[in-house]
């Protein structure tokens, strides 16, 4: 009974951290997907860079310890590259570095959207 009980708790505690990378994984497909979008049609949105960094830094102070999946801190690592020091105002007036903030941001969605993990993509709308 104990060890049923143990097993129990285990596949719970499982759950809860595939669920934490789904909904960490789709926090962040959701804006990196808006800002390649608007990458492409070249209306950048302030609140839609603003919404990344502020992903970027719940990431840092709530998820970070609890997401052990290396596929989605690669996908993180690279967003947070290139979003360093990038601005709303920087991507309005140069259409070149709009063009590379784009294809990277293209590059990650399309590495979360087509990943063979299915805690990965369960979540994200596709």
């Amino acid at each position: 009974m104990y060890k049923t009980e143990v097993e129990k708790f285990q596949n719970e505690m499982q759950e809860m951290k595939d669920g934490l990378v789904s909904i960490v994984a789709k926090e962040f497909y959701q804006r990196i997907e808006k800002l390649k979008d608007q990458c492409l049609s070249g209306d950048i949105s302030s609140a839609t860079v603003t919404s990344i960094d502020n992903t970027l830094e719940k990431f840092d102070k709530v998820w970070k310890g609890y997401v052990a999946h290396d596929e989605l801190q690669n996908a993180i690592k690279s967003i947070r590259e290139f979003m360093k020091g990038t601005k709303a105002d920087m991507l309005k007036v140069d259409d070149e570095f709009r063009e590379a903030i784009g294809d990277g941001m293209s590059a990650i969605v399309d590495q979360l959207k087509n990943s063979s993990d299915p805690i990965l993509t369960r979540k994200l709308d596709m």
